[in-house]
């Protein structure tokens, strides 16, 4: 996946990347999960990009799967 610009096409989760919160790397950026909702993201700081939106899932079903293929 590529990482996208601007605003997202629909409400979700998204892996968002934000500024560092180091001053030591400030000028690099770090993910994160963020809601975007109505339009906004549910975060006080700028978004520089995201990838998305995540799938939603049952944890249930991770683990049904992980054991069906369990050796």
């Amino acid at each position: 996946m590529e990482i996208q610009t601007g605003t997202p096409p629909e409400d979700g989760r998204y892996v968002a990347f934000v500024g560092c919160d180091s001053r030591q790397i400030q000028d690099w950026c770090e993910p994160v999960i963020l809601s975007y909702h109505s339009g906004a993201w549910q975060y006080m700081w700028p978004v520089f990009g995201w990838i998305g939106p995540l799938p939603p899932v049952k944890w249930q079903a991770l683990i049904d799967q992980a054991q069906e293929y369990d050796l």
